[in-house]
């Protein structure tokens, strides 16, 4: 046992040192390095916010898409009368048109507001220039006027090649 011992205090000898502990530093951190690390905060936290956005627009723009298409829908039958009628397809769903276009007018202009409300808010909270509110108010006003187009004119387009004497018909 005495031989063992020593073998194991040799080889012991032989490891190198453990490194020390970590521990916190309370050194103080260049200015510089605490603006980078203030700014990749920011970033981060911008980029969650814009994907969290992203994804509140595109949940709220596929149920109005949802009941826009089943506005169309409920008033094929109107389309077919009018259609049965003599009125040409186009003038046929004109009144449709119409009113879906005024809602999603305010809808796209109450957005656009709200949108550049919270873009100054950002900005002026975050001290960086990096997205201006009107970039942000035009991407979110073009993406919600395509999706309004499609929401209007797909279940439209669909309704205007239905033959009214079958949909009559059937009422």
């Amino acid at each position: 046992p005495a031989g063992a011992l020593h073998r194991v205090r040799s080889l012991r000898a032989r490891l190198p040192e453990p490194a020390p502990p970590l521990r916190w530093s309370t050194a103080p951190v260049s200015a510089r390095a605490a603006r980078m690390h203030e700014i990749a905060t920011l970033i981060a936290f911008l980029l969650v916010a814009v994907l969290c956005g992203g994804v509140a627009i595109l949940v709220i723009t596929l149920g109005a898409f949802t009941l826009t298409a089943e506005q169309v829908r409920l008033r094929r039958p109107e389309v077919a009368l009018r259609q049965a009628l003599g009125a040409s397809p186009a003038h046929a769903s004109q009144s449709i048109v119409s009113r879906l276009a005024k809602w999603w007018a305010i809808a796209i202009i109450a957005g656009a507001a709200v949108t550049w409300g919270i873009a100054r808010v950002v900005v002026a909270a975050t001290a960086l220039p990096v997205l201006s509110p009107v970039i942000v108010m035009a991407a979110a006003t073009v993406v919600v006027s395509l999706v309004a187009v499609c929401a209007i004119a797909l279940p439209l387009a669909r309704s205007r090649h239905v033959d009214p004497n079958c949909l009559l018909r059937v009422q």
